[in-house]
C-alpha cells in the first residue's frame, strides 16, 4: 500500500511539474558564517576562513507573474572553537521558505528579491572526535533576506543575509546565534529537462 501511495504522489508531482508555475533544481554555494556571543566569557568563535560548502535542492511555485514561493533545503558543515580550546564540528539540514517577488514582465527571467524564516536542524555535533549533540540545541531559526539574478538560460546566482532569531547553544551565561551570508547557483532542472 505504501508503494502505491508513493508511485501516485510521484505521478502527481510530474504532473503538475509541467505546468510553468512550478520549478524545481539544485543549489551549489557557500555559507560564510561568524558566531554571535552575548556574554564575553564564554565565546564560540570561527578559526580562519569561516566558510562552508552548500549542497541540496529548492522547488518554487509562482502565484502571479511577480510573486511566488521557493523554498531551498540544504546541507552544510560548520566548524567553530568554543574559548579557543574546544573544535567543534556541526552538521546542519536547512530548510528555507521564502516569499520571492520577481521585478521581471516574466517569472524566473531576471532580478529578484527574497525574504523569509530558516529552519536549522542539528543532525551531527562533535568535539575532537566525540559526539558532542547534547551541547547544542537540535533547532535553530533564523530570518533572511536575500537577492538573486537569472543569469543564463537554466542558472540563477543568488545570495541570502542570514541572522539568527534563536540560539544554537545555550547556557547559564551564554547565547550564542549564528550569522552571515549564503551565495549559490540554482540550476533549473525543471525547465532544462523539459524545454
Amino acid at each position: 500500500m505504501k508503494n502505491i501511495k508513493l508511485c501516485l504522489l510521484f505521478i502527481f508531482f510530474f504532473t503538475i511539474s509541467k505546468a510553468q508555475n512550478l520549478s524545481y533544481g539544485v543549489l551549489l554555494g557557500g555559507n560564510f558564517y561568524q558566531s554571535n556571543n552575548d556574554s564575553s566569557s564564554n565565546q564560540f568563535n570561527t578559526d580562519g576562513t569561516p566558510i562552508a560548502f552548500n549542497l541540496g535542492g529548492y522547488l518554487e511555485y509562482n502565484f502571479t507573474e511577480n510573486i511566488g514561493i521557493k523554498t531551498d533545503l540544504t546541507f552544510n558543515k560548520k566548524e567553530l572553537q568554543f574559548e579557543n580550546t574546544t573544535n567543534f564540528k556541526l552538521n546542519f539540514i536547512d530548510i528555507s521558505p521564502s516569499l520571492k517577488y520577481d521585478f521581471g514582465h516574466e517569472y524566473r527571467k531576471g532580478f529578484y528579491m527574497l525574504i523569509g524564516p530558516r529552519f536549522s536542524l542539528l543532525t551531527k555535533a562533535t568535539a575532537e572526535g566525540a559526539d558532542a549533540s547534547d551541547v547544542f540545541n537540535k533547532t535553530s531559526i533564523g530570518l533572511q533576506l536575500g537577492l538573486g539574478q537569472r543569469i543564463f538560460t537554466y542558472v540563477d546566482i543568488q545570495g541570502k543575509f542570514d541572522y539568527g532569531a534563536t540560539a544554537f547553544y545555550e547556557s547559564a551565561t551564554t547565547k550564542s546565534k549564528l550569522f552571515g551570508a549564503y551565495l549559490s547557483l540554482n540550476v533549473d532542472l525543471e525547465k532544462m529537462l523539459n524545454k
